[in-house]
């Protein structure tokens, strides 16, 4: 039997969307259970688990510039947070708080990831939605923004994406269509497209309901990670 438990296992809430599928529920669906699986390996095996992708790559490295092109849309002076919070079930390190605000940004992939039109937090980032009110349950705060900056990609993954095409369609990556080739950067080049067009907001507030909910599913998912640990060895 193992001794690893997780009783007073935090989780971030930049993972909580994965965690909190059917939230009215009180028990916990294939969703999160598959999630769960997931943490009891990284943990077990001492691994981060973070997904390296090229869209998480570009996150990381347009961070800084998003976070400026953010504060001159806003006309403020934004500096990252450096500050990670705890209680006893989340642990989180928002990107940014200001006047009693949290913000948190995201950078998409490219202009047509990018919800200029969308009146709420599209479907597919329905998570992002859990992580502020993660946050907001950390920090005691009331508001929150999910800002999308649609900031230039990094030449770097233009490159690899280039090679990717290139090997998709058979050719050596010098050999590719320039037409293809002009395509592929202007997809991913905003430079002449207006601030106003590049960024969007959605602002959450605090909900305690949902809140506390988080709090419950952290509860199952706790007990849910030690069921799993009986069958190791």
């Amino acid at each position: 039997m193992s001794d690893l438990s997780f009783d007073n296992y935090l989780f971030r809430c930049s993972y909580l969307g994965r965690l909190m599928t059917y939230p009215e529920k009180d028990t916990l669906s294939a969703g999160p259970k598959t999630f769960l699986s997931e943490k009891l390996n990284e943990e077990l095996y001492g691994k981060s688990g973070v997904i390296q992708s090229k869209y998480f790559e570009k996150g990381i490295l347009c961070e800084e510039e998003a976070i400026s092109m953010y504060g001159s849309f806003k006309d403020k002076n934004y500096s990252k947070n450096q500050e990670r919070f705890n209680n006893e079930y989340i642990t989180g390190e928002p990107d940014l708080i200001y006047d009693d605000i949290i913000i948190d940004i995201k950078c998409p992939w490219n202009y047509t990831t990018f919800p200029l039109t969308s009146k709420s937090i599209p479907t597919k980032d329905k998570g992002y939605y859990w992580q502020l009110q993660g946050y907001m349950g950390l920090t005691g705060l009331k508001e929150s923004v999910l800002a999308y900056c649609l900031v230039d990609t990094p030449d770097g993954i233009i490159f690899n994406e280039l090679n990717i095409a290139a090997r998709k369609l058979g050719f050596d990556v010098d050999d590719l269509p320039q037409k293809l080739q002009d395509e592929i950067w202007d997809s991913h080049k905003y430079e002449n497209t207006k601030i106003k067009h590049r960024i969007k907001e959605f602002k959450v507030e605090r909900n305690q309901k949902d809140i506390d909910s988080i709090y419950k599913r952290v509860d199952l998912a706790r007990d849910y990670l030690n069921s799993l640990t009986q069958v190791l060895i």
